[in-house]
């Protein structure tokens, strides 16, 4: 997700959520791991998607700023905040 900042406080509560998420479901040894881009920069975007993917995780939760550049082979459910679950795949 974007970094949130102080000039753009918006991704806060998402990320708070996230935060208070991962601690409720703690319990089940769900890892969150999180990973910021600077906002509009895409490039940066896809850097820290990339560093994602190389961990395979089981899940992502992505920002749905540059939602059309999240496609990889690799087979992993996604949801994109508001918008629906997919999955994304190559087709």
């Amino acid at each position: 997700m974007p970094t949130p900042t102080e000039k753009d406080i918006f991704w806060n509560r998402p990320l708070n959520g996230i935060i208070d998420a991962a601690l409720e479901l703690e319990q089940f040894q769900l890892k969150v791991e999180k990973f910021f881009f600077e906002n509009y920069n895409e490039q940066d975007f896809i850097k820290q998607t990339e560093a994602i993917l190389e961990l395979n995780p089981s899940g992502v939760v992505f920002s749905p700023t540059f939602s059309k550049e999240v496609t990889k082979d690799e087979f992993i459910p996604v949801d994109i905040i508001n918008q629906e679950s997919i999955k994304l795949y190559e087709a």
